[in-house]
This record gives C-alpha cells, structure tokens and sequence, in this order.
C-alpha cells in the first residue's frame, strides 16, 4: 500500500487541525474537523496515530469518526472508534460491488467531542488514487461557534448517532446544500457546558473552566496552548455564534455577557484580518422543564436585542463594516425533540436546522451573489 501524508495538497482540511514541525502527522481536539478529497483506488485505509484517544468516557455513546463517501448515483456513511495507533479500511472490494467504481467524494470528520483524532496517513494502492477535491460553487467559508447544542452533546439514554454531524450546523449546511444548492464549508468550534465569559477569580478557583472568549484561541478544549494563527486565505464571511445558554444558567448578567462578545468579535475580526462580513447571534435556548428559565427581565434571554443593539453601537465593529444579525429561531421544540428540557435530539435538531436554513437563506444568497 503507498502512503499519503495527511498534509498532501491534494486534500482539503475543515476546522481546525495542528501539524507539529516534529511529525507528518495532523491531529484535531474540535470535532466537526475533516478531511475531503476524491478517490478512484480499489482500497482506502486511514492509519490513526498515538494521539487518538477518547478523553471522556461519558460521551453517550457517539462514535469518534464519520466517513461519508458519495458519488454521483450513491452514497453512504459508516461511524468508527479507533484508540492510539490503528488502521481502520474505509473502502474495500466488498465496497465497491455494493456500491459501483467511483469516483467517490470522500469526507472523513471527528464527530465526537470528547475525542482527539490523529491522522498520520491515508492508505491507498496508487499514488493516483486520490485527488484533490474540485472547488465547489458557489460556496461560503462559515465559522461556528457554540456549546453543546453545536457539537451534538447526549446522554446515554437518546443517541446521537453522527454526533455534530446531526447538531444544528450541519443540517443547516445539508438543508441549505439541498434547497439552495450553496456548498457552506462549516469550521465549528465547540465544546459542551461552554459559555461565553471568562470565570471570575472565585468561579476559577471553584473549578469553571474557561469561556469561549479566551477558549477560542487555545489549541483544544483541554489545553491552554495558544493555537496557531489560521490560513486567511479562505477565511470565514460569516461568523454564526450560539453561546449564552450556559452562561444564562449561571445567572451571568447582560452587561457582563455582552462585554465578553463584544472583546471576542474584536479578536475574531483582527484573527481573520478583516475578512468576516457578517455576523449572526442566536440566543441562549431555554429550559423548557425550567418555568423560570429566560423569564427574568435582567437575563441574558430577555436582554438580547438589546444586546445585539449595543453591539452594533461599538466603535471597533462599526468601523470594520461588518453587520450584526439577531437569528432567532422559529421552532418551538417539545419534550418529543428534546433529551431533556434543553439539549435537542436528532429530531429536535433537525426542527431547529429547518428554522435556522429558513432565516439564514436570504443572507447565504446574498453573500454568493456578491463573490460571484
């Protein structure tokens, strides 16, 4: 079998990925990550490094790794769990007369985010068998950013079977594909209990971890090491944030919240050096189970146009021209769309995707016609 490096130009890389000088190897901590390429072989393996381990074992289940393959006629995903150093076949002979000869897209994803995947190569019969994935158009650099209900968070008792391939992102990247026929390549950021602010000293000292504020910018969920600085070549135009439901339920205040996304819009806006256009902001998700839960006039749910309002009034995001969109969303889950009163099942994050694509389009077209 030949190897291909994961750093090969022929593949195209989503999310966020480290590449150590030391090794050929990449390595990803944020699920949603992938890698995409085209294949015509008769055999693809992957060979994870010894990076690849699953760092909570109360993930509900959800496999680490999602391999979609797709051609013209078909196509098919299958879910894998690896630890350390394996090879794991994605496409074999048995493949291939279930399913016919590409060539086929293929899309690998970390979809668990409790996991951290290393790649150290792909493994395939010829040197010719993958090539570099066409560029798709038209098509949207879209950056997520959010919590639990981003990367498909469950508990034990409902699964998530695709983990953040069902959360909210990508069903609005597969509706808005489907009924618009706009390709969004979606770089998500997320992490479960995640808010928005920063701790104070007490809530640290408490064991709080980080907010997505600072979080953001260090290399995984579990490490304080700053990551490096993205390729801003194919930067994001849009910025879709969903943060504040953890930050709702610790009673952080309005005035807090909104100084926390008003310093990480800042930093976003200087990281991408100016290439984000957009902006959309959808509030914090209510318990339904909670009969308090947004009913404070001083909470952040209650507060959030007003939040958005003053945002748009900052001088540093008003300088840079970007426009601030409040994205509430139009779907009213009940206990059948929900695990429990708050975080989504497949069937609620599908009901929660239609309401996003349905207020998304419009600014998505928008966007497309402007590059064209």
């Amino acid at each position: 079998m030949h190897e291909l490096s994961p750093r090969s130009p022929l593949l195209r890389l989503s999310g966020r990925w480290t590449a150590p000088s030391s090794v050929d190897a990449i390595t990803a901590f944020w699920s949603g990550s992938s890698v995409s390429f085209l294949f015509q072989g008769s055999k693809l393996q992957l060979r994870t490094g010894p990076s690849t381990v699953r760092k909570d074992r109360f993930n509900g289940g959800t496999p680490m790794i999602a391999c979609a393959v797709e051609s013209t006629s078909n196509s098919s995903i299958s879910t894998y769990d690896a630890q350390g150093t394996d090879t794991i076949t994605l496409i074999d002979e048995e493949f291939l007369s279930n399913h016919g000869t590409g060539p086929y897209a293929v899309h690998v994803t970390l979809i668990d985010w409790a996991s951290v995947l290393e790649i150290e190569a792909f493994l395939v019969s010829s040197d010719h068998d993958i090539l570099a994935t066409p560029p798709a158009r038209p098509s949207l650099n879209v950056l997520v950013i959010g919590d639990s209900i981003s990367c498909g968070w469950t508990d034990v008792l409902q699964s998530i079977p695709l983990g953040c391939l069902n959360a909210l992102p990508f069903v609005l990247k597969r509706n808005i594909l489907q009924n618009k026929g706009i390709d969004i390549h979606v770089d998500l950021i997320a992490y479960p209990g995640m808010t928005l602010v920063d701790p104070t000293e007490d809530e640290r000292d408490e064991g709080a971890m980080l907010g997505m504020v600072s979080k953001f910018f260090h290399t995984s969920p579990w490490s304080t090491e700053i990551a490096e600085a993205p390729d801003n070549r194919d930067g994001p135009k849009i910025l879709l944030i969903a943060l504040g439901t953890n930050d709702e339920a610790q009673d952080v205040s309005p005035t807090r919240f909104t100084e926390a996304m008003r310093t990480l819009l800042v930093k976003l806006l200087h990281l991408y050096d100016q290439k984000v256009q957009h902006i959309c902001l959808i509030p914090p998700f209510p318990d339904i189970d909670d009969s308090d839960s947004g009913e404070d006039s001083e909470s952040i749910i209650q507060s959030f146009s007003s939040i958005v309002s003053a945002l748009r009034q900052e001088p540093d995001l008003m300088a840079a021209g970007v426009v601030i969109h409040e994205m509430r969303l139009d779907a009213e889950l009940q206990h059948d769309h929900l695990l429990d009163g708050l975080h989504p099942n497949v069937a609620g994050y599908e009901l929660l995707g239609a309401a996003l694509s349905k207020r998304m389009a419009p600014l998505l077209q928008s966007c497309v016609t402007e590059t064209k």
